[in-house]
């Protein structure tokens, strides 16, 4: 695999990253309805990237995944954690994860919370993460989402 850089996500790439977001949940073969309705929340705009903090994984000069850290007291939110599509299984999202470790405990969290798509609660579970309940979708109404979390070392 080329080499994965991380740096800060730029305002003019909102509308890419977008986009990288929706064609990444499109992988679990969820239907274009689906997907549209999630559209809002899965929109980056320069707003958001003024108070959160978003990252870009580039590979050659092309992203191949975003997320985004949000701090609340002394835990650390995964926000929008997606891999390119193309890219999904290749070892991106690894990558990306311990990036996201990194900058959480740069921010001293003692504590990840992960509301987890279905389909990646095993890929969160594989990086050491537990399932400790669940959470309401801010999409669709009575869809429970996995909650995660992952006690940082110190």
């Amino acid at each position: 695999m080329n080499t994965i850089t991380f740096r800060p996500a730029l305002d003019e790439e909102c509308p890419a990253l977008s986009d990288l977001m929706l064609h990444s949940k499109a992988h679990w073969d969820y239907d274009a309805d689906f997907i549209e309705a999630c559209r809002a929340d899965l929109t980056i705009t320069p707003e958001w990237l003024r108070i959160n903090d978003g990252f870009v994984a580039e590979r050659e000069g092309i992203a191949a995944g975003f997320f985004g850290i949000i701090m609340e007291g002394n835990t650390a939110h995964v926000e929008h954690f997606f891999v390119a599509r193309e890219a999904i299984g290749s070892g991106v999202g690894q990558l990306m994860w311990a990036e996201f470790l990194r900058q959480a405990a740069l921010r001293k969290a003692m504590r990840i919370e992960i509301e987890a798509e279905p389909h990646a609660e095993a890929f969160y579970r594989h990086m050491g993460a537990v399932t400790i309940g669940q959470c309401p979708s801010t999409v669709f109404a009575g869809r429970m989402l996995p909650l995660m979390e992952l006690i940082c070392r110190t």
